[in-house]
């Protein structure tokens, strides 16, 4: 669904050293799922919902020979997230990201940020970047979009995740997937990350295959640009600090009215930062 095996055409001089077995101008980072075992959400946009995954866990002794490995081949980062499944749930994540840390590996996860403890925040803190999969600015919404009871707190759990973690040390942000559910919380979700001193809101549409949907409503696009004109307008009279917008590449090309909505799935792949090889 991601072709990534399409995207390593973006990167010919790493291929090309691959083959002669250079490493050390092949690998950087390492993406790494440590289970598809246990999520305790049933997001709507879920990769699980659209392809078949299997069922597995790595244990310590492997993920130790993999550690090793990265060392041995060069590659100095990690990504940790989930495929189906969420990595703060995972029992050994604490020793996978001590491990890492004490070879000078830096880990990075991608979350939906469900749980908040001493316990987990000692650990994400030492992680050079954490992501919460947000999608939503109350928990009623959130509870729709991530699945789950709306009395269980996980939008709660989110929040003060992120005011919690350590800014100065780790760079903070949230991944906004727009839907018919969300696109007018966009504004008041941005205001919301502000005041935690949230780093970056990264938005997204959910365009890839199996996704609700691939062709957007003018009303929608006309939501979607209301909300951001909030935000710039909001941005221009503060003197304090702000959360950073970030806009991925197919809501950019529908702004600015390069393309139309039902043409945007049949656009040139774009490489992303965690595809590359």
């Amino acid at each position: 669904m991601f072709r990534f095996v399409q995207k390593l055409a973006y990167y010919p001089e790493k291929l090309k050293a691959f083959c002669k077995a250079d490493y050390a101008k092949t690998l950087s980072t390492v993406i790494f799922y440590p289970s598809t075992e246990i999520c305790n959400q049933d997001c709507v946009f879920c990769d699980s919902k659209f392809y078949d995954l299997k069922k597995l866990e790595f244990n310590r002794k492997q993920m130790g020979d993999m550690l090793d490995d990265m060392v041995q081949l060069g590659a100095d980062s990690l990504i940790i997230l989930g495929d189906g499944s969420e990595p703060i749930l995972f029992r050994d994540l604490d020793w996978l990201v001590d491990e890492a840390v004490s070879r000078n590996i830096a880990c990075g996860i991608y979350t939906n940020g469900s749980r908040c403890n001493k316990q987990l925040l000692e650990c994400l803190n030492k992680m050079e970047f954490v992501r919460v999969s947000l999608d939503a600015g109350n928990a009623k919404t959130h509870s729709i979009v991530h699945g789950y009871s709306l009395l269980r707190g996980d939008f709660e759990n989110a929040l003060t995740l992120l005011k919690m973690l350590d800014k100065k040390k780790v760079n903070t942000g949230i991944a906004y997937i727009i839907m018919d559910e969300n696109v007018k919380e966009i504004y008041s979700t941005w205001k919301n990350l502000c005041d935690l001193g949230v780093h970056y809101m990264e938005l997204k549409l959910p365009l890839q295959e199996g996704y609700k949907f691939s062709k957007l409503k003018n009303s929608f696009i006309e939501n979607i640009k209301t909300e951001i004109n909030k935000i710039e307008l909001s941005r221009s009279n503060t003197e304090s600090g702000y959360t950073k917008v970030v806009l991925n590449n197919h809501i950019k090309e529908l702004l600015m009215n390069h393309c139309a909505s039902e043409d945007l799935t049949k656009k040139e792949e774009k490489p992303c930062l965690t595809c590359c090889f």
